[in-house]
């Protein structure tokens, strides 16, 4: 196993606890929206939430990429 495979495995497990912890926003979210004047705060959170969950899906389908660009070349 490469060195370039194990950051790809440890990335992918990052994204999934990335994606656990957005998951675990959402509540709090929802509350916002019975609020009465929630629009800031709300808009803020699903920009965050949106991001979060577009890099949970660029680390699990390009994990490979994202470690080669991390990792020094080897000479």
């Amino acid at each position: 196993m490469s060195r370039e495979d194990v950051i790809a495995l440890a990335l992918r497990a990052f994204s999934i606890f990335l994606l656990v912890s957005v998951v675990r926003t959402f509540p709090g979210a929802i509350a916002l929206i019975d609020q009465a004047e929630p629009k800031p705060s709300l808009a803020l959170v699903a920009l965050v939430s949106v991001l979060s969950l577009a890099l949970c899906v660029y680390l699990w389908c390009f994990p490979l990429t994202v470690a080669r660009t991390l990792l020094p070349a080897m000479r």
